[in-house]
């Protein structure tokens, strides 16, 4: 879930601490190793994929994962593992880019990064923040500078602010655009339900074969196949 929290220092501009921007031009995406591996929705990671339009990816980002049509978490289409501060159609032509570094307390670290990029087909500059610590712990934030909030962009643009599960069946989002700093919070996945069903077959020689049956669901990836060996007699 995403609500209103206080993440570990709110918003701080990450040239304060010498970090230069990395260019990123529309409809593009660029793969950041952590340090150390941060953990969500259950799952752990080395690589985050951070895309120009002001969402990532927790396991990192190919160009099938780039959209700048937001989506209603959850989806089960692609991208998933999504973590959105700010996903709408944004542009990082002509605009500063993306930042990221790692900051410690001295005790805790988290790998931070900074989108400064611009609405798409103007120069309005967004600028937002997601928190990701690298402590052995879910601990994830978004943080905005209270001074510039992004706002919320025009509606035909769309605006997603939230999280999704690797599956795309777990998710939440606010509604509007953010006001202040929020928090993600997740669980991780546990063992679904069952299925039961029946069927009637007819055996037109003897001997022994098999019935192939599929079912899918838009609750699991892929089709599960169930094959059985039935003997005739």
């Amino acid at each position: 879930m995403i609500a209103p929290g206080a993440g570990p220092a709110g918003y701080l501009p990450l040239d304060l601490f010498g970090v230069t921007p990395f260019p990123l031009g529309d409809e593009q995406a660029v793969n950041f190793t952590s340090p150390a591996p941060f953990t969500f929705a259950g799952s752990t990671h080395t690589v985050l994929g951070v895309t120009s339009n002001g969402y990532s990816v927790a396991g990192g980002a190919t160009s099938a994962d780039i959209s700048f049509i937001p989506q209603t978490l959850p989806d089960p289409a692609r991208p998933n593992n999504v973590l959105a501060p700010y996903w709408t159609d944004l542009n990082g032509a002509g605009a500063p880019g993306v930042l990221a570094t790692v900051l410690t307390d001295g005790t805790n670290r988290w790998l931070v990064v900074e989108w400064r990029v611009n609405l798409y087909g103007t120069n309005e500059l967004k600028v937002f923040q997601q928190w990701i610590g690298i402590n052995g712990t879910e601990d994830i934030s978004y943080a905005y500078d209270p001074a510039n909030l992004p706002g919320a962009p025009p509606a035909e643009y769309g605006l997603t602010v939230g999280a999704e599960n690797a599956e795309g069946t777990a998710g939440s989002q606010i509604a509007g655009p953010p006001a202040e700093d929020l928090v993600v919070t997740s669980t991780p996945a546990v063992p679904g339900g069952t299925l039961t069903y029946t069927m009637k077959v007819k055996g037109v020689s003897r001997g022994a074969g098999t019935v192939t049956t599929a079912t899918s669901t838009p609750q699991v990836r892929g089709i599960t196949v169930e094959v059985d060996r039935i003997n005739v007699r």
